[in-house]
This record gives C-alpha cells, sequence and structure tokens, in this order.
C-alpha cells in the first residue's frame, strides 16, 4: 500500500504538474491570441488609415490638376493681356505721333493763315488806297476836263 500510496503521490505530483503546465500554455495561448487581435486590429485601423490617406490623395490629385488648369488659363490670359498691352501702347505711340504731326501741321497752317491775313489786309488797305487814288485822280481829270473846257469855251469866244 505504501507503494500504491507513493505511486499515487506521484501520479498526483505529475498531474497537477502537467495542470500547471497546460494552465501556463493556456495563458500563453491567451497572450497570443490576444496578441493576435491586437495586432490584427491594428492592421485593420492601419488599412483603414491607409484608405483614407489613398483618398485624401486622390482627392489632392484631383484639386492639384484643377489648380494646374487654372494657372495655365491664367498664364494664357497674361500672355493675351501682353500682347494686346503691348498693341495699346504701340497704337497710342502710333496716335501720340499722328497727334503731333497734326498739330505741327494745324500750327503751320495757322501761321501760314496769319500770314494770309495780313496779306490780306495789306491787299485792302493797297485797294483802298489805290481806290482813293483812283478818286482823286478822276477829281482831277475831271477838273482838268472842267478846266479845259473853260479854257475851249474861252478860246472859242474869242
Amino acid at each position: 500500500m505504501e507503494q500504491a500510496k507513493l505511486d499515487l503521490a506521484t501520479q498526483r505530483d505529475e498531474l497537477v504538474s502537467r495542470e500547471v503546465h497546460w494552465s501556463a500554455i493556456q495563458n500563453t495561448a491567451e497572450q497570443v491570441n490576444n496578441l493576435v487581435k491586437f495586432f490584427e486590429d491594428k492592421s485593420r485601423s492601419e488599412a483603414n488609415d491607409l484608405e483614407n490617406f489613398r483618398y485624401r490623395a486622390h482627392v489632392l490629385e484631383g484639386e492639384l490638376s484643377a489648380l494646374q488648369k487654372v494657372l495655365n488659363e491664367r498664364d494664357n490670359k497674361i500672355a493675351v493681356l501682353t500682347k494686346a498691352s503691348a498693341a495699346s501702347k504701340s497704337t497710342i505711340l502710333n496716335a501720340q505721333q499722328r497727334a503731333s504731326e497734326w498739330e505741327r501741321k494745324a500750327l503751320d497752317r495757322q501761321h501760314t493763315l496769319e500770314e494770309s491775313r495780313q496779306q490780306l489786309e495789306e491787299i485792302t488797305q493797297a485797294r483802298h488806297s489805290s481806290a482813293e487814288n483812283v478818286e482823286k485822280l478822276t477829281a482831277q481829270l475831271t477838273q482838268m476836263e472842267d478846266s479845259e473846257r473853260a479854257t475851249s469855251v474861252c478860246y472859242q469866244a474869242i
């Protein structure tokens, strides 16, 4: 019996040892399961984050494309406006040159007009003076004719 007791005690110690061993394995398995769950959760979270980043990157690429299009349109408008500005400046310079030329011509014409007016005034004065001279000469001629008639009447009477 003692041997049986010893055998039973040994078996019991072995069973307790196995139970402790199985309990440790079970704890380790639970820890491994917890780690697996943690990593799965972490992996899902990172996958969601990556999907969000991918979506945001796609949105930003669309915005970038739209902004580049707007920038190109504005660059084109600036180029057109620059050309139009240069053409306007050229037109303005030409108009200023023509205006200066017209002003010079107008001054020349005004000077010529002034000279013509002076000449006209001189001619008018000369004509007036000539008309006065003609009147004087006509009066003298009439006087001379009257005087000659009177002399001829006097000679005939004698």
